[in-house]
């Protein structure tokens, strides 16, 4: 049921897809993947406090997994606002899986910290690995949903135009 209600994230019928993974937990509330499933699906309503404890259960119910959990950290931390730990999730998450969104995300979160020298730092990083990335109109396409505001505001802040 939890797949079920990932297809419709994917459909963008978010309240079918946060009731869906509401019954999965409900039908099974020690599976790790449906308390996991239900947090980011809490997050698409702004309900990221609930949803971090939702993805904290599904570490502790399936610690092997923890390293697949802790990916969704980086969002989660910056749908919070809590930049300290978005910052130390962001640099843990690059660390394992290099990739040119983290810098994207990094420079909108030293933004908002006010640390402009590593907000540009970020920045430029992340545009030269993202060379059709030249406008926040251009990021707007491709950034996550249910942090798109605070990226934005960030990246501005950090230079991009």
């Amino acid at each position: 049921m939890s797949s079920l209600s990932m297809s419709y994230s994917i459909k963008k019928d978010l309240n079918k897809r946060l009731e869906t993974a509401k019954k999965a937990l409900e039908l099974n509330p020690s599976h790790p993947r449906s308390n996991f499933s239900y947090g980011q699906a809490l997050t698409n309503f702004g309900r990221n406090e609930e949803a971090l404890s939702y993805v904290k259960k599904a570490i502790e119910l399936d610690p092997q997994s923890k390293r697949n959990y802790e990916g969704f950290f980086p969002l989660l931390y910056i749908a919070l606002k809590d930049w300290e730990n978005a910052i130390t999730w962001l640099n843990t998450a690059h660390e394992r899986s290099p990739h040119s969104r983290y810098y994207g995300w990094k420079a909108a979160v030293y933004g908002k910290m006010n640390d402009l020298d590593s907000a540009k730092e970020n920045l430029n990083s992340f545009l030269k690995e993202r060379p059709e990335i030249k406008t926040l109109e251009d990021y707007e396409k491709v950034a996550p949903t249910i942090i798109k505001d605070t990226l934005l505001e960030g990246l501005k802040i950090a230079g991009l135009k």
